[in-house]
């Protein structure tokens, strides 16, 4: 927790999160900085986004829940802030700030939520097709659940937020939600 609270702190300063070298340069895997494709792909979500539900689990509510994003990178361009604040039924029901970066090591992208409900969430990826699959584990109902969130760019400044569930391990996934962001 005091980990958690740390790093959350940390990452709200004006200085990047990262290691910097003596001559105080970004250190970064060889090959990759903070101006490489691969810490451009989520560049389509820079900026200030409205998102509405689409789709939902089968007897929910349609278009029960929106969202309003804000979505920056910090100077040097090494990784995106976001503040999201999520409604149902047009009433609040969470916050959270999130930090996505690039683990040129691990060739990956990493996600990490802070809730204003004190909650920490911690994502890993893999590239799937041409999109990026976010996913973490979690006990429900006693059972191990898998659950991911993919966003993909769509045509006319949007994008699309997929969430879905896995009781077996990723092998198979059922839709939870879909939002449609608009930039504002």
């Amino acid at each position: 927790m005091i980990q958690s609270l740390l790093l959350a702190s940390l990452l709200i300063l004006p200085a990047p999160f990262q290691a910097t070298s003596l001559s105080g340069q970004p250190q970064a895997e060889k090959g990759v900085s903070c101006e490489s494709a691969e810490l451009k792909e989520f560049d389509f979500l820079l900026g200030e986004w409205q998102g509405v539900e689409r789709q939902t689990t089968p007897g929910a509510k349609p278009n029960a829940m929106t969202a309003d994003v804000q979505i920056t990178k910090n100077a040097q361009g090494c990784l995106l802030r976001e503040n999201w604040t999520v409604y149902v039924d047009g009433r609040k029901a969470f916050g959270m700030f999130a930090i996505r970066s690039y683990e040129a090591k691990a060739k990956k992208w990493r996600l990490t939520y802070f809730g204003d409900d004190l909650s920490y969430e911690a994502w890993d990826s893999r590239k799937e097709r041409d999109y990026w699959r976010f996913y973490r584990e979690e006990i429900k109902e006693g059972k191990l659940m898998m659950v991911s969130v993919a966003w993909k760019l769509l045509a006319g400044d949007r994008f699309e937020q997929i969430m879905e569930r896995s009781f077996d391990q990723g092998q198979t996934w059922t839709p939870r939600a879909t939002l449609i962001f608009t930039r504002r």
